[in-house]
């Protein structure tokens, strides 16, 4: 059964998950403290609702991977970025765990604490999703 109350309080905590971590604040392990200070402060004074928006469906066109590939558009089939991202975007994590282990403390480094972040991760890189995924027009 829908629950109209538990729905607005998960949006509400949703939303403020979102803005604390959409803001540099507090993402440095030195600023821990400030940025709970923050996620306190909106939580109980500058966040009180309603948090409904109404947005448009954007129109979505083919992805990076697609237009550079020369199946869309005039992209350029020997640029650098081409290749670049077609590389990169091809690697796995167990392959880096292979085959390039210089850059794993980087990704452990990089890589947030939180496990269903690390599992999406790891079954598709975001180089992989930013290549191609379908890209908004207005992009």
């Amino acid at each position: 059964m829908f629950d109209p109350f538990a729905c607005a309080s998960s949006i509400r905590e949703n939303l403020l998950s979102y803005i604390a971590s959409a803001l540099p604040i507090g993402n440095h392990p030195s600023q821990a403290k400030l940025g709970e200070a923050f996620y306190e402060k909106w939580s109980r004074e500058l966040f009180q609702g309603p948090f409904v928006e109404a947005l448009v469906k954007y129109q979505t066109v083919p992805s990076l991977a697609d237009r550079f590939n020369g199946s869309v558009g005039a992209g350029n089939s020997a640029s650098p970025f081409r290749t670049l991202m077609s590389r990169a975007s091809s690697i796995s994590w167990s392959e880096v765990d292979r085959k390039h282990t210089q850059f794993l403390g980087a990704r452990d480094r990089l890589w947030s604490k939180y496990p269903q972040e690390k599992e999406a991760e790891e079954a598709e890189t975001s180089t992989h999703r930013l290549w191609n995924q379908p890209l908004y027009s207005h992009q």
